[in-house]
């Protein structure tokens, strides 16, 4: 429900600035369903796909967006969001612990796998034209890229390794490549 209250306040945050458009949303794709046999892993791959890479590297970007914004109405928008995602990023490694004892070295291999897919998902926002920084809170793609590296590196990469999910050098390379 948050999600779709981020969703509400950025519409209308977009329809404030005179730029909101229609979008057509296939709920039915919304979520890729996770591939696990058992319940626990089944969950992880969920927790692992939205929390540990998602929400991780949302915040930053979204705190970022925050500090270069001089409106009041993006401010307080962009402060919202970021509380809820701070703690939806922090869902995903409390459940990594929570569950430790119970995921087995495939289950491991299998979440880094389920990690790879998730961070290619991030390559098509790096792709096209670039936004110009302004005063709204728009990050100048230099900026974005900069925090989206470092936020790849200390807040995916580093916190599922010492958990001993592996992220695949290709998956990263293939999004880090394109974040120049």
């Amino acid at each position: 429900l948050e999600e779709v209250l981020h969703a509400e306040l950025s519409a209308r945050l977009a329809m404030a600035m005179g730029g909101a458009v229609a979008l057509e949303v296939d709920l039915d794709r919304l979520v890729r369903p996770p591939h696990g046999e058992a319940p626990l892993l089944r969950a992880a791959e969920v927790i692992v796909r939205t929390c540990c890479v998602g929400e991780a590297l949302t915040l930053p970007l979204l705190k970022a967006t925050r500090q270069r914004s001089d409106v009041a109405v993006v401010q307080v928008v962009m402060d919202a969001i970021a509380r809820d995602e701070s703690a939806h990023a922090q869902l995903g490694t409390w459940f990594l612990d929570w569950a430790a004892e119970a995921l087995t070295d495939p289950d491991r291999a299998a979440l880094g796998h389920v990690a790879g897919q998730a961070v290619r998902g991030f390559a098509p926002l790096f792709r096209g034209a670039c936004a110009s920084g302004g005063a709204l809170g728009v990050l100048d793609c230099a900026s974005y890229d900069r925090v989206f590296r470092r936020a790849m590196r200390t807040r995916v990469v580093a916190p599922l390794a010492r958990r001993g999910i592996v992220i695949d050098a290709r998956d990263l390379d293939f999004v880090m490549s394109a974040a120049t």
